[in-house]
């Protein structure tokens, strides 16, 4: 368990670092386009690549939270972030806009492999890329402002993180439609890792963010959220993906493997209350 004082005290850093990472990962994808090296665009064998305008939307709401997260928030800082981020608010609308006029026009057609890749490729993004692109903009808009606005921020962030796990998850899971129709359209591992660190990014470099303020504190709740928080994430994923492995390999049958879950979240979640508690 990491102790309260880490988040308190390095926070902000944890906020640049993962932002640096963010803005890294966007330069290094321009260069690999850049170069002609199609391989470091898509990382894994089979999945889609990511495109040169998702890394440009990449860099500008990375550079955008990693000025928020600096000690002198200047108004010259605060305008660039702003200019930023509702650049990537309005290519995400407007790319979600034309994605549901697609859907409401009745053809069909579009969900062959061949039409999806080429519509991404116009658009620029995927569907479910550009959700978490739209929630991570608007964290980054109202990030450090008033404080109603500041508590919206903490709730885009955890929309994107949230948004970024399922696809996570659906990746690990066999889920396609977590993560996209197939996999060459929608959110690609690598995009899912950068929508990640820039998401902590953002939510590290909310100075009135309830949560990061429960993780840093002494109290006995802050004690028990950053002991039963990560257990809360990590044991019911890998029961869950134990469970998929062993109706696979025909271990067991579907009624055993869902009971085996149950049981196995439940117990193991006793067990740290038992402890931490």
């Amino acid at each position: 368990m990491l102790p309260h004082h880490f988040f308190a005290a390095n926070r902000f850093v944890i906020s640049k670092i993962s932002a640096a990472v963010g803005i890294g990962i966007s330069i290094l994808i321009l260069s690999a386009w850049e170069l002609g090296i199609s391989a470091l665009p898509r990382l894994m064998p089979g999945f889609a690549q990511i495109t040169p305008f998702e890394s440009i939307m990449f860099g500008l709401l990375g550079t955008g939270i990693f000025l928020a997260s600096v000690s002198r928030y200047t108004l010259r800082r605060k305008a660039i972030s702003t200019l930023f981020s509702g650049m990537v608010l309005a290519a995400g609308i407007i790319t979600l806009c034309n994605y549901i006029i697609l859907l409401g026009s009745g053809n069909e057609g579009w969900l062959e492999n061949g039409t999806l890749s080429t519509i991404e490729s116009q658009a620029g993004i995927s569907p479910h890329a550009a959700v978490p692109l739209v929630f991570l903009s608007l964290a980054s808009l109202t990030l450090n402002r008033k404080r109603r606005w500041g508590r919206l921020s903490e709730y885009f962030a955890l929309l994107a993180l949230a948004a970024a796990f399922s696809a996570a998850i659906g990746y690990l899971y066999s889920a396609e439609w977590l993560f996209g129709i197939n996999n060459v359209f929608g959110m690609t591992p690598s995009e899912a890792f950068v929508f990640f660190t820039i998401g902590g990014a953002g939510l590290m470099a909310n100075r009135r963010s309830r949560l990061v303020h429960l993780l840093a504190s002494t109290t006995v709740g802050g004690t028990l959220a950053r002991r039963l928080l990560p257990m809360t994430i990590i044991v019911p994923t890998i029961f869950g993906w134990l469970r998929i492995v062993g109706e696979e390999m025909n271990i067991f049958g579907t009624s055993f493997g869902i009971t085996l879950l149950v049981l196995t979240s439940n117990f193991s979640m006793f067990g740290a209350i038992f402890l931490f508690a």
